[in-house]
């Protein structure tokens, strides 16, 4: 795979850093993460529970639901997606998306996969949850600051243009419930 290098600096820059936050919490026990993420797999809010806001980024045309429980989100100077916080400040959800300059037609979903993986670890993150599927690629783990951190990634297609978006989440164990329930309002990203 061929990446442009300017281009390459430039994209990396977007994607959320393994250690930017800190909510002094220490432990990184990753079995417990594994067994999280399994769980998030199968469960799915209920009616009663789908309480939610959405985000609709008009410029390369995604969607994102996420806890009602955020407070206002920030989008972005140039456009690409936007990031905001629960209410108590414990949780981050990020979002962004870009044409897709990274990846051609003789890439695959499991080189993508490894590139993204590259970049968390050289960021500092510990990776123990990996998927890749049709055009999309699940990254979970922990962060530099040992946050859990959960990234879902989606290659997609509007009239002519292939584009990539992210939504990411990153938050203290001790909100691992609250994440599991965030992460399933995921869902069908980046369609509505």
């Amino acid at each position: 795979m061929k990446l442009k290098p300017l281009l390459a600096v430039l994209i990396v820059g977007m994607f959320m850093s393994c250690g930017n936050k800190d909510f002094s919490h220490s432990s990184t026990d990753t079995s417990e993460l594994t067994a999280a993420k399994k769980t998030t797999a199968v469960e799915k809010p209920s009616k009663a529970k789908q309480n939610y806001k959405k985000y609709y980024n008009s410029k390369y045309d995604y969607f994102v639901k996420y806890p009602a429980n955020f407070g206002k989100y920030t989008e972005g100077d140039d456009g690409s997606g936007m990031s905001a916080h629960a209410n108590d400040g414990s949780m981050l959800i990020s979002t962004y998306a870009s044409y897709n300059v990274l990846f051609t037609e003789d890439d695959d979903i499991y080189t993508m996969m490894e590139t993204y993986k590259g970049w968390h670890i050289d960021d500092g993150c510990t990776i123990t949850y990996q998927f890749a599927k049709g055009k999309s690629i699940v990254l979970s783990g922990y962060t530099k600051g040992g946050l859990i951190f959960y990234e879902k990634t989606v290659l997609y297609t509007r009239g002519n243009d292939e584009y990539i978006a992210t939504v990411y989440y990153e938050y203290p164990k001790s909100e691992k419930a609250a994440g599991n329930a965030a992460i399933a309002l995921i869902g069908n990203f980046p369609n509505e």
